[in-house]
């Protein structure tokens, strides 16, 4: 029997980047209505880049600034 591969490829990586939660993709929010303070400083698409940038890069954290 073959050995399975344990470690993702980059391609499968990217496509299931930060989808750690019940969305098949983000929601469109409303910055009026966001509960962060500083909509360009964070809010939950810039939440769901970061998480996926970081999963892309191997890492555990990234930051995106505007």
């Amino acid at each position: 029997m073959s050995e399975q591969a344990t470690e993702k490829s980059f391609g499968t990586t990217a496509v299931h980047a930060a989808k750690h939660d019940e969305y098949s993709s983000m929601p469109i929010y409303m910055a009026a209505t966001s509960q962060h303070f500083y909509t360009r400083g964070g809010n939950p698409s810039i939440d769901a880049l970061e998480q996926g940038l970081a999963d892309l890069e191997g890492g555990t954290y990234a930051v995106a600034a505007a």
